[in-house]
């Protein structure tokens, strides 16, 4: 069993999500149509960082049209996996957000599948009881996603692929 896909997902049904941004720290900023958002943090000086009340928080912001995207993106491929494990009854399908594979230019939502991993010793230590075309024919081709915060939304049609991966642990 080797790597297959991405390979676009061919279940017509309509998938429809909304996701309402919750985090108090992400917000819009109006002047600039971007996100202000954590992006990570700075230790106090002379404080060992052992809760947020030690760190500093680092602002970054991101035009909104690639925040939205990528928000869009990350909520249609968790309804997806969510979909096909409820399909095939397993808890096998997990989501992913690839970038290149499709266009270059795009973020692609994947429902994922660890097909087989080996140990060191190239033993087979796991395999999936799915099958590809089955998780193929389960996955929606497509996803409509809405990603709203403080009211600016941005809805997209997001294709699904689906991919199988074998690992070696090493």
């Amino acid at each position: 069993m080797g790597n297959r896909g991405p390979v676009q997902g061919t279940n017509d049904v309509e998938l429809v999500i909304h996701t309402t941004e919750d985090d108090e720290t992400v917000e819009y900023v109006e002047e600039t149509d971007s996100v202000r958002y954590i992006g990570g943090y700075r230790r106090l000086k002379g404080k060992e960082p052992k809760d947020t009340a030690d760190r500093e928080p680092l602002f970054e912001t991101s035009p909104f049209h690639r925040w939205s995207e990528t928000n869009c993106v990350e909520t249609a491929a968790k309804a997806a996996a969510k979909y096909v494990n409820e399909q095939l009854d397993t808890d096998e399908a997990s989501w992913a957000v690839s970038s290149g594979f499709t266009d270059e230019r795009r973020i692609d939502a994947v429902v994922w599948v660890s097909a087989a991993v080996y140990n060191r010793d190239e033993r087979l230590v796991h395999q999936t009881a799915l099958d590809f075309d089955e998780v193929v024919a389960a996955a929606p081709t497509t996803v409509t996603a809405t990603y709203d915060l403080d009211g600016n939304k941005r809805e997209l049609v997001v294709p699904i692929y689906v991919r199988f991966d074998v690992f070696s642990q090493e």
